[in-house]
Formats: structure tokens, C-alpha cells, sequence
């Protein structure tokens, strides 16, 4: 149930972040945006109740710039 909601929570930031560069006419490829709901594997803090349990529920973004020439299709391959 943990994992399912961790999923959901971090397709709901990828949709979030694409349809932002789509109103502000920004050119984002949704395929290289990659989302991984991590569930309770990796917890900000152990056995935590409300309301420290809350700093859990997060989104984390890490950009990789990357030249062009660096890139093949099979990197893109989710």
C-alpha cells in the first residue's frame, strides 16, 4: 500500500511538472522525466508518527545536464 501511494504521489509531480512547461510554452520531453515512487525504502525519518512522518512524503529532482552527443536511445528506455 506504502509503494502504491509513493507512485501515485510521484506520477502526480511528473504530470504537475510537464503540464507547468506546457502553459508556460517551455519544450520538455515527457519521456526523459523519469519518476520513481520509492515507497518506505528510503524514509527521510525512521519510525516516524505524525507529524515527523510528514517530511517521508516528498518529491526529490535531480537534473543531469548532458551533452548531446552523450546521449544514445537506449538511456531513455524506462
Amino acid at each position: 500500500m506504502l509503494q502504491k501511494l509513493s507512485e501515485q504521489r510521484s506520477e502526480a509531480v511528473r504530470r504537475a511538472v510537464v503540464d507547468y512547461a506546457a502553459r508556460h510554452g517551455y519544450r520538455l520531453d515527457p519521456s526523459q522525466i523519469k519518476f520513481v515512487g520509492v515507497g518506505g525504502s528510503e524514509p527521510v525519518v525512521m519510525f516516524a508518527g505524525e507529524p515527523e512522518g510528514g517530511k517521508n512524503r516528498r518529491a526529490e529532482f535531480r537534473l543531469i545536464a548532458i551533452s548531446a552527443e552523450a546521449i544514445t536511445t537506449d538511456e531513455f528506455d524506462f
